[in-house]
This record gives structure tokens, C-alpha cells and sequence, in this order.
């Protein structure tokens, strides 16, 4: 090769911590300083080269680098030490810090490799979604991409080729890795490879965010007892302990609809709200009269439950569930229980002791049915001796007592 090109290890493996410019450091001005010079970049290949003339170095076969937490594996790399650009070429695969795995045919990135321009790109994301464009540019912290596609559905095994469930294409892909985000512009929603859906904006969290405030996926639909109706839902994410949920629906039958669940975990306990509103006709079944519809009543469900732990040994909780009549669960598609359970409750534990005291109510939502008593209240102990205290053996003992109340 002459002296211009050094060949380094040939049919080895070449380690370097120091950096891969340290081959060609003397071409660099003096008062150049190569970016990141805390964070050293490591390498490995089957051959490098060090071109002194063109000031290169060129990494061939099962080239590994790592740097500030990412892994780019390729069939060829190319640094200039000069520019600090790394050209990669031949089965490219990128891993993120995050996650993110990035697969393309070429890319040139800067020493960092977290910018820079990727050529034929794809994106596994870390909940298996993935995303594949065309090209795609990233810049401080934001991944653009153009004609792009993207799915949360597995490929078929057996057609890979075959068109997902649904997927989302776009003229242009922006990941913002900082604010968590993909936006798409100039989208269509794909099902089935068959457009049904355009829209010139469209954003969602990427799969990093655990949780994060927007609307989810509306509900459409019909039903006998609604007619055509539709339910859109907001996720509002108030803490990181607390959160809700609230939907707005729409029926021709029933009239509108307004629901709300809160959850609310703290230090000693939990608190969870589920509860709705509406306006509409009520059906009311008896057994002699039939049907009777009641026109224009007030009409919703709660369901409450809370436990708090009082100390080491004690813990109290209620959990509340009321309709407000026989058939709203069911005509709303909300529950499908035939009796609404509500209990209020103390318990103690001691060693193998355990005490309770707990008042229980019942609503029955079936028809020309009798009402089912109230517990008030239903007391409870039980005892375990420990092994071996009588005779070798051990003893138990127990009593309860409750009262009813219709």
C-alpha cells in the first residue's frame, strides 16, 4: 500500500478506547478538539485501514462502535477525523440509549452518532411498533423522516410482505425524542393496506411514555337500547400517583353521557372513583303492571373504592357501587352484574389472630326480585395457636355474629 494507507490487525479484531481518531490526530489543527472528548469512542472490526493521505480511517467487517451510550454495528464504517463524520454502509443497526433499535442501507453521523443523515430507515421501537421511511434526518434530538410508515401490528410470519391489521402512512415523520412525541403530516389511517382515514395532522406519545395527558381511541357503535352512538375519552395525567379519565358520549336514544374515573394511590392507601351522568327515559319492569317507561329522569352510576392502612396491625376500606336504576348499567353497556355489592370494613391482624368488623348492602338490579337485607353489622375472630403449644399439636378458635337488617 505504500505510505498511504497502513493496514492495521488484517483478520483481527482492533480495539480502540481512545477514540477513532487517534489514527489520524496529527491532521487535525491545533486547536481542534473532537467532540464529546470525555466520552471516547469504542471500537471493533476484522480490518482497519488508515488512509494518511485522505486522513481516513476505514473499518471493514463486523465493525462495532460504541459511543455515548449508542451501538451502531455495520459491514463497513468510514471516520475522517478532520470533519468527525462517521459513513456507515451494509446491514446498519443502531441502538439507542432508549431502546430504539434503527436499522438502514447507509447513514453519515456525526462522532456522537446522534445526528446526522440515515438512508432507507427503520425503527423498532422498544413496545415492538415500528417505523420504516425512506430517509430521514436527525438534529437535536429529532428524528424527521419523509413517506413513512408506521404500525404497532406484528408482521405475518408467514407473508412478511403482507399488509398489518392498520398502520398509519405519512408524507412526513417527526420523532421528537426530548417532548416524547411522532407527529405525522398529510397522514392516512390503512386498514388492511386500504386507506379509510385522512388526516393533515395526527400526534401521538412514542413508546417511551409510561403515561402522558391527549384523547384515546373514541368508541363508535349502535346498539337496541342506544340507537348509533359515540364516546370520545380524555386521559388527564394529574401526578404521578393520581390520574383520571373523563368521557363524553353521544347517543340518538339516551341522550348524552358524562363519566369520570379518578384513581388516586397515596403512602397508606388507594382511592378509586368510576362514576356517570345522563339524561333519558327510564324503563321500570314489574310483574303485574310489565314496562313502564318514566320520561326525562335523571339517571347515573357510582362506584367508589378506598382502603387506608391504619397502622402495622390495622387496616379499614369501603367500597361503594349504586345505580340509579335497575337497567342503566346494562341499556349504557357499563356492567353486566345483577347485584351491586357495597361493604364498609375494619380488620386487624396479630401474629396468626385476625378480627374484623364489616357492615355489608346489596342492590338488586334483576327484575321482580325482593330486595336483599343489609348486614349490620357482621363481626368476625379467629385464632391459631402456635404449633407444638398443646400436646404437641395446636388449637384453634373462632366465633362470628351478624345481624340483618331488611
Amino acid at each position: 500500500m505504500g505510505d498511504r494507507m497502513r493496514r492495521c490487525g488484517l483478520g483481527l479484531t482492533v480495539l480502540a478506547v481512545v477514540g477513532l481518531a487517534v489514527a489520524g490526530a496529527s491532521a487535525q489543527p491545533a486547536d481542534a478538539q473532537p467532540a464529546n472528548i470525555d466520552q471516547p469512542i469504542v471500537f471493533s472490526a476484522d480490518e482497519v485501514v488508515v488512509d494518511d493521505v485522505l486522513n481516513l480511517v476505514i473499518a471493514r467487517g463486523n465493525v462495532e462502535i460504541a459511543q455515548a451510550g449508542r451501538v451502531l454495528t455495520a459491514d463497513t464504517v468510514t471516520y475522517n477525523p478532520r470533519s468527525q463524520v462517521v459513513a456507515a454502509a451494509g446491514n446498519i443497526v443502531l441502538v439507542e440509549p432508549s431502546g430504539e433499535v434503527i436499522f438502514a442501507d447507509y447513514a453519515e453521523l456525526d462522532s456522537t452518532l446522534a445526528e446526522g443523515f440515515i438512508e432507507n430507515i427503520g425503527v423498532l421501537f422498544t413496545d415492538d411498533s415500528r417505523l420504516a421511511a425512506d430517509r430521514g434526518v436527525r438534529h437535536e434530538g429529532r428524528t424527521e423522516v419523509g413517506r413513512a410508515v408506521y404500525s404497532p401490528c406484528a408482521l405475518c410470519e408467514d407473508d412478511p410482505e403482507k399488509s398489518p391489521l392498520w398502520q398509519l402512512r405519512a408524507g412526513r415523520v417527526i420523532h421528537d425524542t426530548e417532548e416524547q412525541q411522532i407527529t405525522y403530516r398529510d397522514a392516512f389511517l390503512d386498514l388492511y393496506g386500504v386507506p379509510i382515514l385522512y388526516t393533515p395532522y395526527f400526534s401521538h406519545p412514542d413508546p417511551s411514555v409510561d403515561r402522558q395527558s391527549g384523547f384515546l381511541a373514541p368508541r363508535f357503535g349502535s346498539t337496541s337500547d342506544l340507537g348509533p352512538f359515540g364516546r370520545l375519552f380524555y386521559y388527564w395525567n394529574m401526578a404521578p400517583n393520581q390520574d383520571a379519565t373523563i368521557e363524553t358520549g353521544l347517543t340518538r336514544d339516551a341522550g348524552p353521557l358524562l363519566g369520570l374515573e379518578y384513581r388516586h394511590r397515596f403512602e397508606a392507601g388507594q382511592f378509586i372513583f368510576d362514576g356517570s351522568v345522563n339524561r333519558s327515559d327510564r324503563t321500570d319492569f314489574d310483574a303485574m303492571a310489565g314496562a313502564t317507561v318514566i320520561p326525562d329522569q335523571v339517571r347515573g352510576h357510582v362506584f367508589a373504592d378506598g382502603e387506608m392502612h391504619l397502622t402495622e396491625h390495622w387496616r379499614t376500606g369501603i367500597s361503594f357501587n349504586q345505580a340509579s336504576d335497575d337497567t342503566y348499567l346494562d341499556q349504557f353497556e357499563i356492567s353486566g352484574d345483577d347485584v351491586l355489592n357495597s361493604r364498609a370494613y375494619a380488620e386487624g391482624f396479630y401474629g396468626l389472630d385476625y378480627a374484623s368488623a364489616q357492615v355489608l348492602r346489596f342492590q338488586d338490579l334483576r327484575p321482580n326480585t325482593i330486595d336483599q337485607p343489609a348486614v349490620l353489622p357482621w363481626l368476625t375472630y379467629s385464632h391459631a395457636g402456635e404449633p407444638g403449644s398443646v400436646l404437641g399439636g395446636r388449637w384453634f378458635a373462632g366465633a362470628s355474629g351478624l345481624s340483618l337488617y331488611r
